[in-house]
């Protein structure tokens, strides 16, 4: 297996800086982006050298503050790609056919500014059919950027950032305000906007639709594993992800089955059902049951099945039928403050933990 590149020194000092002043661990986010991002700020700072933008950020935290906003811009807009959306309007009629009389909840993580998460509460709008939205309906739009939050919150937007928006649906759910338009009170109340880390903080949980696009490219491999494994306790039984269109990641394909894989639309496993196509090529059935589990699997899937569990917000433990303590996931240690190694073979009736 080929080892990692080494770190370069300088930009682990300025992700360091920006984690002390600013509480934002990008110690995971690919190396390619954030570079292009300092880089960014070195000129418009005329900072030559990465010793002397580390220099500007030790006395000027404002510069910090601007740092972390462009590291976290996130490219949105009102129904943007029009395929996906089409797609999700026919989505958004099933599940609500599905659920007639419970609550629909929706998620926009990484909502940026606001216009994924208002396209979303629009489309089920419309397809809650006349007088709706109504309190059925709960749209959730996150983002760690606590300024792109507050824009979200208020609403307004520009010509500009509507022109994906039907003239129809603009004079339906939005009010001309001089130069700008704000969306309709009945579309806002149904939005509740917060500040959500999806690396760290506890996801939103009984979630029927997810939409998580253009977030993933920044994340390393180990981050997009934590945060899919996130999503898949967020989501209800047949609840659907939605990622963006350059986001074709292997390991979703591992917790969820593809729907639409052209459009990055997977759907979290209920009732799988099997196409004859797809019964065609499964083997026949043994003559005799093989082990129930082989060693070889258990080598080849105990790294998934820990990142699994390790990215779980609830705590985790496992015994024996003796008691004895076989596993301990994260939460657990930071819950009880005990790390895994002390407490592994360890009777769970003797650590007190009532």
């Amino acid at each position: 297996m080929a080892s990692k590149p080494p770190r370069d020194s300088e930009l682990e000092a300025i992700l360091e800086k920006v984690r002390e002043v600013r509480n934002f661990d990008f110690r995971n986010y690919k190396r390619a982006t954030l570079q292009r991002r300092i880089e960014r700020r070195m000129q418009a700072t005329r900072c030559r050298t990465r010793s002397a933008y580390l220099a500007l950020l030790e006395r000027d935290p404002v510069e910090v503050t601007t740092l972390v906003s462009s590291m976290l811009i996130k490219l949105t807009s009102f129904f943007r790609d029009r395929e996906v959306w089409q797609t999700l309007e026919q989505s958004l009629v099933e599940l609500i056919r599905q659920r007639p009389e419970k609550e629909l909840r929706i998620w926009s993580a990484g909502c940026a500014t606001g216009e994924e998460a208002y396209s979303l509460a629009i489309a089920a709008a419309e397809a809650l059919g006349p007088g709706n939205p109504g309190p059925e309906l709960k749209v959730f739009g996150t983002d760690v950027d606590e300024d792109a939050i507050a824009t979200a919150r208020r609403g307004v937007y520009s010509p500009e950032q509507l022109e994906n928006v039907s003239p129809e649906r603009l004079a339906r759910f939005f009010v001309r305000t001089g130069n700008s338009y704000t969306v309709r009170k009945e579309i806002r109340r149904g939005v509740v906007f917060g500040v959500n880390n999806l690396v760290s903080d506890a996801p939103v949980s009984r979630i029927d639709l997810l939409l998580c696009r253009n977030v993933f490219i920044y994340l390393d491999s180990d981050l997009q594993k934590r945060v899919l494994a996130r999503f898949q306790f967020a989501l209800r039984r047949n609840g659907l992800l939605v990622l963006g269109r350059s986001e074709l990641i292997p390991f979703a394909a591992r917790l969820f089955r593809p729907v639409d894989l052209s459009r990055r639309i997977y759907r979290k496993d209920g009732d799988v059902e099997v196409s004859t196509t797809t019964q065609d090529r499964l083997p026949p059935e043994p003559s005799s049951l093989p082990r129930l589990i082989e060693p070889a699997v258990i080598d080849t899937e105990r790294p998934f099945l820990r990142n699994l569990l390790d990215s779980q917000p609830c705590p985790t433990i496992a015994t024996d039928n003796d008691g004895t303590v076989t596993l301990w996931n994260r939460a657990a240690a930071r819950l009880w403050n005990r790390n895994e190694g002390d407490v592994l073979g360890k009777k769970l009736s003797a650590l007190g933990l009532g």
